[in-house]
This record gives structure tokens, sequence and C-alpha cells, in this order.
């Protein structure tokens, strides 16, 4: 048994359901995208002056500052990918592309089976972020949910495209 929706949960249709998923996860990876690149170069200029001057007792330790690096690189590296991808399944919705969407899909499984791990990841940390741990499990069950709609529109395409095929059989033996 698999699981799908025919509408989405505002009570439109899968196309227009698909369509805000792209439009809040295209805005939310170029808003992701733009943020950590600004905290890199922020980062970055701490560190630079960091070096040239006196260790203070506030400075932050320069381990410290290659971890948030380390982050603020893989959250821009994040946010372009979903970027890209999110444009792709717009532009598959637009032109009722299944492969386009696919990409998605299975970008999109990928980044769930990523946020799983550091939701897993985050229980054995010491200290404990129960913040982090909130919001991840908040946006797994939002990756839930988007998968369910664009892959319930995926298939409602691959419907169609066998209907269509099925049709110009038709007329041709017509």
């Amino acid at each position: 048994m698999t699981l799908s929706v025919d509408r989405c949960c505002c009570g439109c249709s899968l196309r227009t359901g698909t369509i805000i998923i792209g439009a809040y996860i295209l805005t939310c990876s170029v808003v992701m995208t733009v943020f950590g690149s600004v905290c890199l170069a922020v980062v970055c200029e701490l560190s630079h002056r960091q070096d040239f001057n006196v260790t203070r007792e506030e400075d932050i330790p320069a381990q410290e500052i290659t971890n948030e690096k380390e982050m603020l690189i893989s959250a821009i590296v994040v946010g372009a990918v979903q970027t890209i991808v999110n444009v792709l399944l717009l532009v598959g919705v637009k032109k009722e592309e299944r492969r386009l969407v696919l990409v998605w899909l299975v970008s999109y499984v990928i980044l769930f089976a990523l946020s799983l791990l550091g939701l897993l990841t985050s229980f054995f940390q010491i200290p404990t972020n129960p913040s982090y741990q909130i919001a991840t499990v908040i946006n797994i069950g939002l990756y839930m949910y988007f998968l369910l709609v664009v892959r319930s529109y995926h298939r409602s395409l691959s419907a169609g495209v066998i209907h269509q095929n099925m049709t110009m059989v038709v007329d041709v033996k017509k």
C-alpha cells in the first residue's frame, strides 16, 4: 500500500500545492544561502582580526572559528543545491516534466535521511540542544508531508502520460 494524497492541505490541487512547496522552499534556501554567506564573511573577518591582535580573554578560540566556518560553508552549499533543485521542481511543474519532479523527490529523500541522521546524532551530543531537536522534528514532519504531496503530483503526471499515450494509440488506429 502506497501513501498518496489527492489534494494539498489547504484544499488546492496537487499541482498548486507543489508550486507552493517549491516556492516556499526556494525562498527559504535563497535566504539560507545569503544569510550563510554574510555570516561566513563576518566569521572570516573576526578570525582575520584575531590573527593580528594580541589574544584576549573574550577572543573566540581558533578551533571554534574553524567549526563555525565549516558549518556555514555546509549551509551555503546545501542552500545553493536546494535553490537549484527547487527551481527544477518549479520548471518541472510548469512544463509537466516528470523527470524534473523526480530530481526534486530524490534530492529531498536524501535531505530527509540527513535530517534524521542529524536528529539522532543530536541526542548524543553533550550538552544537547532541545531547540535544535524540536526544530529538526518539525522540519522532518514538513519534509514528510512535502514529499508526500510532490510524490502524489509526480504519480498523477505519470498517470497522465500513460493516458495521453493510450489516447494517441487509439487515435492512430482510427
